[in-house]
């Protein structure tokens, strides 16, 4: 792989995630998140996509886990998390 690659695993709760009226989350609605938001830091793909997945859903208790892990390569010296200069810790 290369630097700006990367991957994105989720459990099935979350294309399987359904709104009140039954309809699925499905793979066509994530793929269509990423799309928009691939570019994003992996956190915030992350809490994205959660926060993506709590609309659709309007408030409906969960039925499944909503798990998601975004993991992108980065080149050899590169800061990571390009961001963390600003965070005051």
């Amino acid at each position: 792989m290369e630097p700006g690659e990367g991957w994105l695993l989720f459990t099935g709760g979350v294309i399987e995630a359904r709104d009140p009226q039954g309809a699925l989350f499905e793979q066509a609605r994530l793929d269509a998140y990423l799309a928009a938001h691939a570019s994003n830091p992996v956190e915030e793909l992350v809490w994205g996509l959660h926060a993506e997945v709590q609309r659709f859903k309007v408030g409906l208790p969960r039925a499944d886990d909503v798990t998601v892990l975004a993991l992108r390569v980065v080149a050899a010296g590169a800061n990571p998390n390009p961001r963390a200069e600003d965070q005051a810790w």
